[in-house]
């Protein structure tokens, strides 16, 4: 029963029709080819003359010609090569049993020891693109995804089921706290996507950020920077649809995507390839339509699982100029999550600014009692971060900000956590210290 289960399942991933043409143009990104009965999405094989063949996908066509994205370099494709059309869709296989590997976006294994699942029974082909779950059917979000991080469980509460962005300048700590919050989550899966990633970081994100803990409940795909623009843009999408079918089980999944910015990139150099007109600071329209799509993805759905998902943004440090794709992205997402470079350079870890971070849905996960303490904490980052340095050149002080002052070494305390900790009491050590702090005022006031 096996053999024939197995036999079906190669039968159902078999091509609908094939065609065959040949290569007509190269560029360093695309090939154009004279491919009959080609469509948009198409994936087909380039024969090089070594006899091998290279993937690719139909991303756009003009008269008879068709655009092709290479997944490999196109070295070694010669003129009239080959290409043969498949008829269908990327697609990859998919077994629950590839929780703790490690795969390239196209679910191929990275590792030796992750080889096995592919041979597994119990497998299925997936596809890459999906529609998002229909707005009347989603389930709401109510329930609060405790991340351990003191600073985001109080500020930024996030709920099973809401999609965020970290938004972050390079070496703030961004992927330190992804595998904090990786490890600490309480959740079935986790699914990592690292697009764009340096080679050298992939293993230090792995063996550091997520560890042993975090791996053994992870599927993990990558593609790095020197990847083609089409396999960084899979990334995301494979990545994606991993999540959606352990979503469908009626699993907890947690989706950390590194970096959206980068995919982003990814789509716009395949929509420059195909000709597109770049629009918003050399952005195509194509990356404002896929986003949307893409992320609309993740979420909840009919089904009792759901996909928290935490999307990375790369920022500038321009304010004369805002970077257009983090705008849209904030204008789409249910929140997020500023890392700080002022407090990356004063040493404070994690470096979440809560005065720049917001979740959309704090009122639904959080008590008035709760939300109440949250705002007289940020108070406090108010008093020490703005006021302080105004009192210091005005030469007079509040009593609030002296009361704070005298609690500045407890209060960095709390903000600051060791990436390996996992608090579960940050809110009851949040009121104690402004218990503190409102009876020191009490006395200062009595004075």
């Amino acid at each position: 029963m096996a053999t024939l289960k197995k036999l079906r399942l190669n039968i159902n991933s078999l091509p609908l029709f094939v065609s065959e043409g040949w290569v007509k143009a190269v560029t360093s990104n695309s090939v154009t080819a004279y491919l009959p009965e080609a469509a948009i999405g198409n994936l087909c094989y380039i024969k090089r003359v070594d006899h091998k063949e290279i993937p690719a996908q139909v991303i756009g066509f003009e008269d008879k010609l068709v655009k092709l994205a290479p997944f490999d370099t196109v070295d070694g494709i010669a003129p009239e090569a080959v290409v043969r059309n498949t008829g269908r869709a990327p697609s990859v296989s998919f077994s629950s049993k590839i929780i703790g590997g490690v795969y390239d976006p196209l679910l191929n294994p990275l590792f030796a020891e992750d080889s096995n699942n592919e041979e597994s029974n119990s497998s299925w082909q997936i596809s890459l693109t999906s529609s998002s779950p229909s707005p009347i059917k989603r389930r709401r979000i109510t329930k609060q995804l405790v991340t351990g991080i003191r600073v985001i469980d109080l500020f930024c509460p996030i709920g099973y089921g809401q999609r965020l962005g970290l938004f972050a300048g390079p070496g703030v700590g961004k992927s330190t706290l992804l595998g904090s919050i990786a490890r600490n989550a309480n959740v079935d899966v986790v699914v990592v996507a690292l697009i764009g990633e340096r080679g050298r970081e992939v293993r230090e994100f792995l063996e550091d950020s997520l560890g042993d803990e975090g791996r053994k409940k992870s599927v993990v795909v990558v593609s790095t920077s020197d990847e083609t623009p089409i396999r960084r843009k899979l990334a995301l999408l494979t990545a994606t649809s991993v999540a959606e079918q352990f979503r469908e089980q009626g699993k907890d999944v947690l989706l950390l995507a590194d970096s959206l910015t980068r995919a982003a990139r990814a789509i716009r150099e395949v929509g420059l390839a195909v000709g597109e007109m770049p629009v918003r600071q050399g952005y195509p329209p194509s990356v404002y339509t896929e986003l949307p799509s893409l992320l609309e993805r993740a979420g909840t759905s009919e089904s009792q699982g759901s996909i928290t998902a935490i999307y990375t943004v790369l920022t500038n440090d321009s304010e004369l100029e805002p970077d257009p794709l983090a705008e849209e992205v904030k204008s789409i997402l249910d929140g997020h999550i500023t890392l700080s470079k002022e407090f990356a350079s004063r040493g404070l870890y994690p470096a979440v600014d809560p005065r720049l971070s917001i979740s959309r849905l704090k009122s639904a996960l959080q008590t008035n009692e709760e939300i109440q303490l949250s705002q007289q904490v940020l108070r406090f980052y108010h008093l020490l971060l703005e006021e302080k340095e105004l009192a210091q050149i005005s030469g007079s002080s509040s009593s609030s900000l002296k009361a704070i002052e005298s609690l500045e070494e407890e209060f960095w305390s709390w903000h600051c956590q060791d990436p390996k900790e996992c608090s579960d009491n940050g809110v009851l050590e949040a009121f104690e210290l402004v218990k503190a702090w409102k009876n020191y005022k009490r006395s200062l006031e009595a004075e």
